[in-house]
Order: C-alpha cells, then structure tokens, then sequence
C-alpha cells in the first residue's frame, strides 16, 4: 500500500552546509556521501539548493572556484512543501517545475527532502502495469557522444541540454553512460576533463530495456538496480530512446495521476476488508492464555533456580563450590531482570513511548558489559563470543541501560538460537554521524517468509521454538522500540543454515546537544 503523505517517506538525513561554504568542501561532501544535492541553510531556514545540475553548468562555465562560496552557485529560492503535503501534489510539483527534489520544511524549518526516486518507489511499483509503455513518453533524440571524446564534451553537453547524462555510444550500440554523478566525483578527484577521454571513466555495461516494455517493467529495473535512467534499445541492440525517473514522473501527470489515485484506492479498500477479516479469525482469548501461561513459565524458571540455590548456601561452606552457587544465583536475576524488563517495556511500546535518560555513553564499554551478562549462556551452549569493537569509538548519545538492553538481547538470541561450537560477533563503527552496531551469528538463519513479524510483539507466542528455547516473545519488539526511541534504526539479514545479522544505529554524542 502506497504512503499517503510527505512525512511517511521524507529522508530525514538532510545533508545540509551554510551559505558561506567554500564550493570544494559542498562538492567533496557530494562526492564523500554520494548524494545529489546539498540544502543550504541559515540558521535552520532553507535559503537554496545546490544539486549535480548546478554543478555541472558550473563546471562547464569553467569558472575558477578557489574560495568562491556555494552561495553563488546554488538555486534559489529553494522550493518547500510541508511534511503534510499529499505525495500526488508532490508528484505533480516535480513535474510541473522540471526538479527532481523538494526541500520538506515546517514552520519554516527543514525537516527533509524528498526525490522522484522516494515517490516512485512509494506510490508501488504494481499500478504502473495498466499504464502506458515506455515508447510513448521516452526521450526519442538522445544526446551521445562517442568514447574518445574528452569528458569535458559530455559536461558541455550536459551543460547545454540540462540533461543528467550522456550515453556513450559504438556503431550505434551503448557501450557506456556518464552522469552528473559521475562528473561531481570526478570534479572532487580533481580530474582533468580536457584530457580525460570519456571511456576511462563512463560506467560500462549500461542498463538497458527493450523497447515494447511497460512502465511497470522500467520502474522495477530501476528500484532493483538503484538507478535513475534506462537505455532503450530496439531488436537489434542499437539505441532507440531513454527512460528517466523524470520521464515517468512527466508521463503520469494528469488522467494518469487520477487513474493512480483510484487504484490505490481500491487497494487500501481491499486491504481493509482483509484486514478486518483476519481480526475476526483470531482467537483473542487463546492468544491471552499463550501470553500468561509463557510469562509465568518464563518468571518461574530462574524463581526456582533462586529459591533452590540459596537453599544449597546454608549446607555449603565457603569455597570454590559456594562461588558456583553464587554465580548461579547472579545468572538467574539477570535472566529475571530481562524477563521483567521486557514486560515493563512491553508496557510502554503499547503506550507509544519510553522513559529514556539520555546521557553521553561509551558504547564499547556496554558490549563488554553484555558479553559478560551473556557468557554463561554462551559457555554452557559452547558457543564462541567474540569482541570486535573498538574501544576508540566516539561517544553516543543515549539511554545507557536502554542501550545495554538492547545489545544484551541481540547476543542472547545469537547464542540461543546457534548451533554448538557456532560463533556470535558483535561489532561496531562509526557511520554517517551515527554508530552502527551489529551482532552476527552463525545459527540456524530465519526464512524469508518470516522477516515480515521477526520484529513484532509476541511473534514466538504460538511457535515451537518458544519452549525449545525459551524467551516472552518480546524481546525483538522491544528492542525495536528501544532502538527507534533513540532515532535509530534497526535491520536484519538472514538466510536459513548461514546465520543472522541484527544490525542497529544510535547517533554520536554532540556536546551542544549534551548540554541543552
């Protein structure tokens, strides 16, 4: 089901510079983060844009940029739209003013930006297959070039046409393609594109489709292969058009627009009576005594385990085997611990909130920390921890015990669910203003039928590996929850027989926000 509103596909990791940022640091920070457009701002207000295009028209002026700030460069005023804005006026906004970005702001703040890729993908590839094919709105008259000439050709054209790229050609044939991406990373590397001959750094093969093909058929290509342009080319090889994101959103406007409004629709309708069915088969008084009689088993286990060893302490005196008893002990209330823990923030995801305390955290001293919660468990399966992260990493921004929590958790499904003599790592490094943690196990892998609900609360409740394992259920969901209240993000790649991985991000501890 396609998303209704700018808020619910914004990309909220705004790349954004002040006004007197010097142009070689905006294209660096292009080219390092491999983006296509910077927000400029003053103060927290949107003043311009600066995007690949506005470099490439540059470049081609052949303008001496040595201390020139990207203020004399970006365009401007910069278009906004807020976040509340329906995604078919969006659609409908990029069209009508030829741009491929919209600058999301509220109250005048920018909160992020939204391109023709993220609406595309978001309307839903499948109601593009009663619409038009590619023949009808591709560009007929592709502008080429031959794959000796020099770069700073393909620039100049570009330049000239306002175009994103240049297909390289052969006997007529595409051999490769250059792009305004291209050229901002070769800008950066400091290339000279009067020498430079485009086939040293065209990219090669280039992506083509035939020319009988949908748009349903183009716009999967594109999301599959995270590109924004096709090459169409006939029965024989040879060139006959090009399909951009552009081209589609240009094609669409209009009935078509309407036509998608009214299949989407029908699908939410559709999706509604399903959804109230399925309501309806559930078994709601079962699923609460699945819930009661897992937790109280899961509570009673380390209750015994308490109860039993410190019967045995009176009858123990002080040495090695008293040391066993007390671990056993501290081992059970940390089990107790989780388990209270996860019905506590159970609570609180059916609350839509937490209680974090955030404070500047040092997450390698936290893994520690966990792995040592967890070695027990790990040494009685015979499974092997290892420690990647390094302990020069920047501090986080974060809930300490929330965090520990959810590293916690990780490694213990990586240990329960593995094999014996299976390995669990957990590492961790810095990304893009964030730090990026992941665990990896060498178990028994989740299927891809299952990837949609490995997240949701009391997924395991009905299953098998409830009692094989043990564990509320919970455990996932809450450290979802506890991730995403941190503005994190947390993912899973998996395959059945070749292990997990459950990777998460917390942002790095910024002082000026440790001191508000």
């Amino acid at each position: 089901m396609a998303k209704k509103l700018l808020r619910d596909i914004v990309s909220a990791r705004v790349v954004s510079v002040e006004p007197a940022t010097v142009m070689s640091r905006a294209v660096s920070l292009m080219a390092e983060k491999g983006i296509s457009c910077l927000v400029v701002l003053d103060g927290r207000r949107p003043v311009g844009i600066f995007t690949e295009r506005d470099l490439i028209k540059t470049v081609e002026r052949k303008k001496d940029l040595s201390g020139r700030v990207i203020e004399e460069f970006m365009s401007a005023p910069v278009l906004t739209a807020s976040s509340s804005v329906d995604i078919y006026e969006a659609y409908n906004l990029l069209a009508q003013s030829k741009i491929r970005h919209v600058v999301v702001a509220d109250k005048g703040a920018v909160t992020g930006v939204v391109t023709q890729s993220d609406i595309l993908k978001n309307l839903g590839f499948e109601f593009f297959v009663d619409f038009k094919n590619i023949a009808s709105i591709m560009t007929k008259n592709v502008v080429m070039l031959g794959r000796e000439e020099p770069v700073s050709h393909a620039v100049s054209k570009m330049a000239k046409h306002s175009i994103s790229c240049i297909v390289v050609e052969d006997e007529s044939r595409p051999v490769g393609i250059v792009t305004e991406r291209d050229v901002t990373r070769l800008f950066h590397e400091g290339v000279d594109m009067e020498r430079t001959l485009v086939e040293r750094v065209m990219s090669s093969p280039v992506k083509s489709i035939r020319v009988g093909a949908s748009i349903y058929e183009v716009a999967g290509v594109m999301e599959e292969n995270n590109i924004r342009r096709l090459v169409v080319v006939d029965s024989e090889g040879q060139i006959s058009g090009l399909i951009t994101q552009f081209d589609i959103i240009k094609g669409m406007q209009g009935g078509y627009i309407e036509s998608l409004k009214e299949a989407i629709k029908k699908k939410d309708r559709k999706l509604k009576r399903t959804e109230k069915n399925l309501t309806a088969l559930k078994d709601i008084d079962q699923m609460k005594t699945n819930i009661i009689s897992n937790v109280s088993h899961e509570l009673r286990t380390p209750i015994t385990i308490i109860k039993s060893a410190t019967d045995l302490l009176d009858d123990t005196p002080s040495g090695v085997d008293r040391e066993k008893i007390l671990s056993t002990i501290s081992n059970a209330l940390i089990r107790l611990d989780d388990i209270v823990g996860d019905l506590i923030n159970a609570a609180y995801i059916n609350a839509g909130k937490h209680r974090l305390f955030i404070t500047d955290v040092n997450i390698a001293r936290l893994a520690e920390d966990a792995l040592e919660d967890i070695e027990s468990r790990a040494v009685k399966k015979q499974v092997v921890l290892k420690n990647e992260v390094s302990s020069n990493l920047p501090l986080v921004h974060g809930d300490p015990t929330a965090l520990k929590k959810i590293i916690r958790n990780l490694l213990g499904n990586a240990v329960k669910f593995n094999f014996k003599g299976g390995v669990v790592t957990i590492d961790a490094q810095v990304q893009d203003g964030e730090i990026l943690v992941s665990v990896s196990d060498t178990g028994s892998g989740i299927s891809e039928e299952e990837f949609d609900s490995i997240f949701l609360p009391l997924y395991q409740i009905d299953a098998t590996t409830t009692r094989a394992h043990g564990g509320t259920g919970m455990g996932l969901a809450v450290t979802k929850s506890l991730v995403e209240a941190h503005g994190g993000k947390i993912e899973m790649r998996s395959a059945v027989g070749r292990g997990s991985v459950f990777s998460f991000t917390v942002p790095i501890y910024s002082k000026s926000e440790g001191e508000k």
